[in-house]
């Protein structure tokens, strides 16, 4: 078809349920001869097109199929550069589509001129249930426009906006969406640039959220100072099953508040994730002391008067 030789790949597996097509030079000429046989084909559930070059041109076709096919629950399109043109056309296809429940658009260079069609689609879409926007290049303006989407929606249970550019009114709206949100169960802003002033967004959430079991808040320059909210607030948490925070500024004592606030019985927390946050001997003792009466990973940095210095996991 087209004499493409990744959609000769494709053919030949067009009744497999995963169709991974990673790195393999698909283009939007690709992307156009695959789309015409997906529109009635009832075989393919997860379909793999990362990194591919489809662009604006290759996604529009792909959204079009989408409009049609109702059987393709999974879709990969990281890594494409799919511009503010495809951008559209995904977020049009996602108010028609009655089936697709994951989809990521990690690494495609999408700024906060995207966002809005795209809270737009996350409002009104009733089926998609994991997001993956990681690795592009949402700020401000972005996260005022996501954080309120993913506050009224209530479909979706994993989000991803790591390695975005969040700081200051959108990382608080994406924090005040999140903590709102009933329906969450993952979390990950890892790698953005909260803040000391967004530590205590990140308390309520861990307050106030019943839902979400993994947040994810690593490398965020959140600082000592908010420590205590958190530890407070992960004290009274109930449904948190893993906590990562590591790679920030908590200091030694600010990591041992954290880890006394699971020592409760009500706590259900399976991984706390403190790498490269030193801590001291008294932590060490009651990391182990917890870790004998449940199931709990405990990862940290180095151990202060200790050695090696390189790290411990408990």
């Amino acid at each position: 078809m087209l004499g493409v030789v990744p959609v000769s790949y494709f053919i030949r597996h067009i009744e497999d349920e995963v169709v991974n097509l990673r790195h393999h030079g698909v283009g939007s000429v690709g992307a156009k001869a695959m789309a015409l046989p997906l529109v009635t084909n009832t075989s393919v559930l997860v379909l793999d097109l990362e990194d591919n070059w489809l662009n604006a041109e290759g996604v529009n076709y792909l959204c079009e199929m989408l409009k049609e096919n109702c059987y393709i629950l999974e879709l990969n399109l990281a890594n494409n550069r799919v511009g503010s043109k495809g951008v559209c056309d995904i977020a049009e296809m996602l108010q028609i589509n009655t089936t697709l429940k994951k989809l990521s658009l990690a690494g495609n260079r999408l700024r906060d001129k995207d966002a809005d069609c795209l809270s737009q689609a996350i409002l009104e879409n009733r089926q998609l249930q994991s997001l993956d926007l990681s690795r592009n290049e949402f700020s401000d303006i972005g996260g005022v426009l996501l954080g309120s989407a993913i506050g009224e929606n209530e479909i979706l249970e994993e989000i991803n906006l790591s390695w975005n550019h969040f700081r200051r009114s959108g990382a608080l709206a994406i924090c005040e969406g999140i903590k709102v949100n009933a329906r969450l169960k993952k979390a990950d802003l890892s790698w953005n640039g909260l803040g000391a002033e967004c530590g205590k967004s990140v308390a309520e959430i861990i307050r106030s959220n019943g839902t979400l079991t993994h947040l994810d808040v690593s490398n965020n320059r959140i600082t000592a100072d908010s420590v205590a909210t958190i530890a407070k607030a992960l004290d009274e948490n109930e449904n948190l099953v893993e906590l990562k925070i590591g790679y920030n500024p908590l200091s030694i004592q600010g990591a041992l508040l954290l880890l006394r606030a699971i020592k409760n019985d009500r706590s259900v927390l399976r991984s706390l994730d403190l790498s490269e946050v030193l801590v001291d001997k008294d932590f060490k003792v009651l990391a182990k002391r917890i870790s004998e009466k449940r199931n709990i990973v405990i990862k940290h940095g180095g151990v202060v008067g200790d050695f090696p210095t390189n790290g411990d996991v408990v």
